[in-house]
């Protein structure tokens, strides 16, 4: 997995999170 693609994965849960 790329550094990358990591902190896209946590920016898309972080979004998520917000949600709620």
């Amino acid at each position: 997995m790329d550094t990358v693609n990591q902190n896209e994965f946590h920016n898309y849960l972080l979004k998520q999170w917000s949600k709620f």
